[in-house]
């Protein structure tokens, strides 16, 4: 059994308080600043609606913006695995939209892609959500924005990049290529640049449900069908 290094288990226990903020987050008990305190000051962020957003205090704000009228709604993010490999993060969470009237849940599966720069503090992170499935979801929940809900951005920064001092963390990595599809590259570019062909074949039906989500968020920005763009 392979046992991991003492820098995957600093990775995951760093992580393992990540997610125990967040869950407090999502019952009231924390705000969403708070989280932004696991960033370095140059960290990335990239968000499925509202794209990249750059700093530790930018993030901190996108927090705040971003989660109004959804925190405290219904919506809550709970982990379901997590893996590690050197300084990347694979992480596999459920985003809860609410409930059914049966008692089950409105459930879009999402994943995120961090990479950790030490000292208990994470670099970058890449959240990645089928926003067509939220938005087939949220019709069939007859979801209303409350009054304090704030719109994404028409033209969101779709920039994936990892800061430019911890671009050397990305070189060669199985993570590379789940960037590359969502970054619009194609499937073979992305297989070239993954060490590791068994996320390209394990996640292609995510590639061909989301790796165009930036493109089909930019196509419906005016569209009243989208009711996430509306």
């Amino acid at each position: 059994m392979t046992t991991k290094s003492a820098l995957e288990q600093e990775i995951l226990s760093t992580y393992e308080r990540y997610v125990t903020v967040r869950d407090a987050i999502d019952v009231g008990e924390d705000d969403w600043p708070s989280l932004a305190d696991f960033y370095v000051e140059d960290a990335v962020y990239i968000d499925p609606a509202w794209g990249r957003q750059e700093g530790r205090e930018g993030i901190r704000q996108f927090f705040v913006d971003s989660m109004a009228g959804l925190t405290g709604y219904g919506w809550s993010s709970p982990e379901r695995w997590t893996m590690v490999d050197g300084h990347r993060l694979i992480s596999q969470w459920d985003q809860v939209l609410g409930e059914k009237p049966d008692g089950g849940q409105w459930i879009v599966p999402g994943i995120s892609i961090l990479y950790y720069a030490g000292d208990g503090l994470f670099c970058y992170s890449h959240d990645m959500l089928n926003m067509r499935s939220v938005g087939e979801v949220l019709k069939a929940m007859a979801w209303q924005p409350p009054a304090v809900f704030n719109m994404p951005p028409k033209a969101p920064d779709w920039n994936t990049a990892l800061p430019e001092a911890y671009a050397h963390l990305s070189s060669g990595t199985g993570a590379c290529c789940l960037i590359a599809l969502f970054s619009g590259q194609p499937v073979a570019l992305a297989a070239r640049l993954c060490k590791r062909s068994w996320l390209i074949l394990n996640w292609s039906w995510w590639a061909v449900g989301s790796a165009v989500t930036p493109r089909l968020a930019r196509m419906s920005a005016n569209s009243s069908a989208n009711p996430i763009l509306a």
